[in-house]
């Protein structure tokens, strides 16, 4: 008998193949995730607070990185920086690509330069100026079509530490009539600005996960 150990080799075949094929169904169930900001800081010299939005969906995208423009005339539009994406061999945007890690270099310069934005732990409303239903459709996720869905679009305003701040207008696709606030606020010293976060259901993929988005804020008092 063709046997291991006193085990036939065509039950070892079978039980090695069962494993691959149970981790290979594991890897694509979970691929699946959210998405959290990191505010950087504060870069002094040019005037920017730089803000870092992580992709927790298992597919490697890089972090997108942007920032706020606090010398421009319009400080709460939130800038993407691209630059740092170019592939050096096809010289086209590239989210996934850091393989000379000069996305890596450069992400870890800015943030030696950059004064970090102490949290300041109070209370954040979220003041809706418009809730819209749109009406059920097929969604579709990278992965291909994930079942119908509502999508709810908000606009929305926060106002912070005790109405200390506030913020203009943003909005938000959701998938859920929820809208959270990060009870915490990032002030930027010396300047009449700060950033908050909020949290909402961004994506219906395996029963949905969060998205946290930035908000400016200005001082009113």
């Amino acid at each position: 008998m063709n046997t291991v150990y006193g085990i036939n080799k065509g039950v070892v075949k079978a039980a090695v193949l069962t494993s691959i094929m149970a981790l290979s169904v594991s890897a694509l169930a979970t691929v699946g995730g959210g998405q959290r900001i990191e505010i950087l800081g504060y870069d002094k010299a040019e005037q920017k607070v730089f803000v870092l939005r992580h992709y927790d969906d298992g597919r490697g995208r890089l972090p997108q990185l942007y920032y706020y423009d606090l010398s421009s005339k319009n400080p709460e539009k939130l800038v993407e920086v691209r630059s740092l994406y170019i592939n050096p061999k096809t010289k086209k945007y590239d989210e996934f690509e850091d393989s000379n890690g000069r996305f890596s270099k450069e992400l870890k310069q800015i943030k030696n330069r950059v004064v970090t934005l102490k949290p300041t732990y109070t209370q954040v409303t979220v003041q809706v100026e418009s809730l819209r239903q749109q009406k059920k459709n097929n969604l579709q996720s990278w992965l291909g079509e994930i079942g119908q869905g509502t999508e709810y679009q908000f606009n929305y305003k926060l106002n912070a530490d005790e109405a200390k701040y506030s913020s203009p207008v943003h909005s938000a696709t959701a998938y859920s009539v929820c809208l959270t606030a990060d009870n915490v606020v990032y002030k930027v010293p010396n300047k009449p600005y700060a950033l908050s976060t909020v949290k909402y259901k961004g994506t219906l993929m395996e029963g949905g996960y969060d998205y946290q988005d930035a908000v400016f804020l200005k001082q009113t008092k």
